[in-house]
């Protein structure tokens, strides 16, 4: 059972060194394409390349001469080395463009006085991708939709207070209409009782006859 996960895990490790490792960058941006050399130092020679139908050396550093080297012009201010230092070759790639993306290798050729292709070994392989950069937002569309959205609050504002008004009226309306009524049928109550009294029996009797 272990020997199976040992196998598991060994296979793993060698698909993915296999493929290599993907970064992805914006355009515009910087990126850092890992190369790590330490356990091949002292080196004699490091090359960054490029792998496509027309190869291309980005980056060639030389312990000679502890410069670095970068052969196409379109490369020139926008690559160096992390810490040469320290072992550190990983590539630093400024103002990343729609054209750089492809795969990078990372090549050594350890110090032993041979000069040869045939001596450089393959430390890493990084597949970028370059994506465009996100347009930015339009400040006169976000105006326009916030004078949409106080727009909208407002008519909605304007429709609740037409709908209270309308309310407010209704209700006056029938207040009136209650105090009318009730005035009209206060009237009709005293002018019934004026007329009763006016027509009562006992006026009748206390009025004088005539013999």
């Amino acid at each position: 059972m272990i020997f199976l996960i040992f196998v598991f895990l060994l296979d793993a490790f060698c698909s993915v060194s296999a493929k290599g490792e993907n970064k992805t960058a914006v355009i515009g941006d910087e990126v850092i394409l890992p190369c790590s050399v330490e356990e091949f130092m002292p080196l004699e020679v490091m090359e960054w390349s490029r792998a496509g139908t027309h190869p291309e050396y980005v980056l060639i550093f030389k312990n000679q001469s502890s410069d670095v080297d970068i052969p196409v012009q379109r490369y020139e201010g926008r690559v160096e080395l992390m810490d040469k230092k320290k072992g550190n070759m990983s590539l630093v790639l400024k103002n990343v463009t729609a054209e750089d993306g492809g795969t990078y290798k990372c090549y050594v050729m350890r110090e032993t006085g041979r000069r040869k292709r045939a001596n450089l070994e393959a430390v890493n392989t990084v597949y970028l991708n370059v994506h465009p950069r996100p347009p930015p937002e339009n400040k006169h569309t976000q105006r326009e939709e916030g004078e949409n959205r106080d727009g909208g609050n407002k008519d909605e504002e304007e429709t609740l207070g037409n709908s209270r008004g309308h309310v407010a009226s209704i209700v006056a309306a029938f207040v009136a209409m209650a105090v009318i009524v009730s005035v009209m049928v206060d009237a009709a109550i005293r002018w019934k009782k004026i007329k009763n009294y006016r027509h009562s029996p006992q006026d009748e009797k206390e009025t004088p006859q005539i013999a």
